[in-house]
């Protein structure tokens, strides 16, 4: 017996518990999306945080525990040490860590991590997965074209300049890509996704829903793509593999399908924005020259 399990309520009690457990999940979701879109009132959003974990900890359902506890750790970071926060994805991986520890103190692995596994995928699984990414790819490309704001593929670039183009290609995309997809993959269609289940047992769609507005949000203003298109494009594509994780009830399978497109994107994204810096560093030093003349 899980110890969620363990604690007997009269059926009004339960019933009022229940849409406490909505009501906190609701607004959870909804401080998530506000903070990622706007960045700010952080202060105001780890405040009404600690109040769902009060509440989370006196209904003792531990259903949606993992999932603020995630959130909290990520916001205090963010918020008290923003250094940390400068470095990619280890803001992520300390709040996927710290959170996991203390969720495994209420209750069994199991009742946590039953979704991390490698599951079963079937022909037509396979087809939505190649759809998937022939479709991600070809958008995000024409839509990289396209923007005048690349967000974190600039900043990305920047970082590995100064490398050989072979050790590049070679080791660097590729382990970018498999951290990328793991932990993106471990956090929203993990975490965030299995949270939303346990609480809307009977409404996959909505907990599918939920967690792509989540992915969606941290797009929006700094991510690869951004903006109100990027945010769109993020919330079908995160649905989509939210998709795949319910039906290959697993979570190894479908991740294997971000990689691929990951690896292709992140190539084609070297040359392209190389040539975009190598002709704005000209053109700027043509205006200067200009100016100076």
């Amino acid at each position: 017996m899980e110890k969620s399990e363990i604690y007997a309520y009269t059926p009004y009690k339960k019933k009022l518990f229940d849409y406490l457990e909505i009501g906190c999940t609701i607004l959870l979701v909804f401080i998530v999306n506000i903070t990622a879109y706007f960045h700010y009132g952080r202060t105001f959003a780890v405040f009404l945080e600690m109040l769902i974990l009060i509440c989370i900890l006196i209904t003792r359902s531990p259903k949606l525990l993992h999932f603020i506890l995630y959130v909290l750790v990520l916001e205090v970071i963010w918020k008290f040490y923003p250094y940390i926060s400068n470095v990619l994805l280890l803001p992520m991986l300390i709040a996927i860590i710290i959170s996991s520890i203390i969720v495994l103190l209420f209750s069994t692995y199991q009742y946590w991590f039953s979704w991390l596994n490698f599951g079963v995928i079937t022909s037509a699984l396979w087809l939505l997965g190649v759809l998937t990414i022939i479709v991600s790819v070809v958008t995000l490309i024409t839509w990289a074209y396209w923007t005048n704001n690349l967000g974190s593929g600039e900043l990305c670039i920047s970082l590995i300049k100064g490398y050989s183009l072979t050790f590049i290609i070679l080791v660097i995309i590729p382990l970018f890509a498999i951290v990328n997809a793991f932990m993106e993959e471990l956090v929203f269609r993990g975490i965030i996704q299995s949270s939303l289940e346990k609480i809307f047992l009977n409404n996959k769609i909505l907990s599918n829903f939920l967690q792509a507005s989540t992915f969606a949000s941290i797009h929006y203003e700094f991510g690869f793509p951004n903006g109100k298109l990027g945010c769109v494009m993020t919330l079908i594509y995160g649905f989509i593999l939210g998709l795949m994780r319910q039906k290959t009830k697993g979570f190894f399978c479908h991740t294997l399908f971000i990689f691929l497109p990951i690896s292709l994107l992140d190539i084609c994204y070297y040359f392209m924005l190389n040539k975009m810096f190598q002709t704005f560093t000209f053109a700027g030093q043509l205006l200067v020259d200009q100016q100076k003349s």
